[in-house]
């Protein structure tokens, strides 16, 4: 998971080179997410609120959906580029 718009780690430099390499792993998935950038903490600056979204959010998320694969068998939503689906 990473946020597209993360200039402090670049997307571009980091997750994305590494997820085209990781993809044809068996269960590996990837999601980018609009919006969002590295520090959730800088959120709390308005002019900064109106422009990002959160990430922790979608990495609560995404845990629960591994959890659910782990506990329950469940299947992991695939990859995407609109953030991670709810439970």
């Amino acid at each position: 998971m990473h946020g597209q718009d993360d200039g402090l780690v670049p997307i571009g430099f980091t997750s994305r080179p590494y997820a085209l390499r990781a993809r044809a792993t068996p269960g590996f998935r990837f999601w980018e997410l609009p919006r969002a950038q590295h520090f959730d903490a800088f959120l709390a600056m308005p002019v900064l609120r109106e422009r990002y979204v959160a990430l922790i959010p979608h990495l609560h998320r995404a845990l629960d959906h591994a959890w659910a694969a782990i506990t329950e068998g469940r299947e992991v939503p695939p990859s995407g580029t609109d953030g991670v689906p709810p439970p």
